[in-house]
């Protein structure tokens, strides 16, 4: 009976705030206020629509082979899985102030692995190949 009487008494109370002149207004801007969007919050396929740069580009990759393609002015990074061309281009724009020229983006299938009699999988990933304008280089080493 007492949590029933609670209840009631909560509703009581904001009948009462309502009569109060002020309090209407208050509710009346809260109810007028722009909510956000389902779309702005949720993802759509996987990723948001304005992902965070830092969160589209992973890390360089660092190997002979990238090394090697870094003198030709490819560069090469391992990007979120959900990642598509136009937001690494932004993001490449946005962390390193260059504006790629073409952007190629691979899924790279994880390997199979043994240890001992053990076998397991590495787990797959994305790599993207960003080419830059002739004369334009970015200094990938740092922070890594």
């Amino acid at each position: 009976m007492s949590l029933l009487n609670k209840i009631l008494k909560k509703k009581e109370e904001e009948k009462e705030e309502v009569n109060k002149p002020g309090t209407v207004e208050k509710k009346k801007e809260k109810e007028t206020a722009p909510k956000q969007k389902e779309s702005d919050t949720k993802p759509a396929s996987g990723v948001a629509k304005k992902a965070p740069f830092h969160d589209v580009i992973v890390k360089p990759v660092i190997s002979e082979k990238a090394a090697s393609a870094q003198t030709d002015g490819v560069y090469t990074f391992v990007v979120s899985k959900h990642a598509n061309k136009h937001q690494v281009a932004r993001a490449i724009v946005a962390l390193y102030g260059v504006k790629p020229q073409d952007v190629r983006i691979m899924n790279m299938p994880g390997k199979t692995k043994q240890f001992r009699r053990v076998q397991g999988r590495r787990g797959s990933w994305k790599k993207a190949l960003v080419t830059l304008p002739k004369g334009t280089t970015i200094a990938v080493h740092e922070n890594v």
